[in-house]
């Protein structure tokens, strides 16, 4: 088949269901590993007279970074698995490549399945980091086995980085680095939320509910902290 522009278009839905479904198997194994790592299994207590104020937000922050890194692998695997079905159930225009196919019709849930895969595996590793941290009571020790995710972490954004700025190889792509890939998927999500044809109610629910949870969260974190330091005072 050719294309109005004059290239000729093929059925790519197949291989663009296979890339949804590539994302689904890893989501599935860090958020099995988030949930023994940040839910299930706790920091070891609290007691050291080392710890600065830095550590101590750091220490109120963990389950903070593992809750949204357990979700944004949950909603991995719920962006691919609703998309590649749709990939198969429904028909599919054919495309110059699977990029423009996905482009064109499955923007939001790419866009979405591979923030929500990043997000969740960059707070991965800052969990890993600060477990180790913890669990080697601080010193240089302790810095120096955080210092390795955290050594993983930099180089998988750098890889990011250049897998974004690449993005199809003709000129496509979502921005120049992970930011970009951020600030595209909210602003398709919020797109999506408030169109008029089809306001999308639930997920206007879920980021509104998503701000004042955090807000209400980082509030808790401060209170916690300023209480700390006025009972060290006392």
């Amino acid at each position: 088949m050719i294309g109005d522009n004059g290239n000729s278009l093929e059925q790519f839905a197949p291989d663009a269901a296979s890339l949804f479904n590539n994302m689904k198997t890893p989501a599935s194994i860090i958020g099995g590993a988030l949930v023994s790592l940040a839910i299930a299994g706790p920091l070891p207590l609290e007691g050291s007279s080392r710890e600065n104020r830095s550590l101590k937000m750091a220490r109120a922050l963990y389950n903070v970074i593992g809750v949204l890194s357990f979700s944004s692998e949950l909603l991995v695997v719920i962006w691919a698995t609703v998309a590649s079905n749709k990939l198969v159930e429904t028909h599919v225009e054919p495309a110059q490549s699977v990029w423009h196919l996905i482009e064109r019709d499955f923007n939001l849930e790419w866009a979405a399945t591979n923030a929500h895969f990043v997000a969740g595996m960059l707070g991965f590793l800052v969990l890993v980091a600060l477990r180790m941290f913890f669990h080697a009571d601080g010193g240089l020790l302790g810095m120096g086995i955080a210092g390795i995710p955290l050594s993983a972490l930099l180089l998988m954004i750098s890889v990011i980085n250049r897998g974004v700025a690449r993005g199809s190889g003709d000129g496509h792509r979502y921005g120049a680095n992970i930011g970009s890939l951020f600030t595209t998927y909210l602003s398709l999500l919020t797109q999506r939320a408030c169109n008029k044809s089809c306001v999308g109610y639930l997920e206007m629910g879920s980021i509104v509910l998503l701000l004042t949870s955090m807000a209400a969260t980082f509030k808790g974190v401060a209170e916690r902290y300023h209480l700390g330091e006025s009972k060290k005072t006392n």
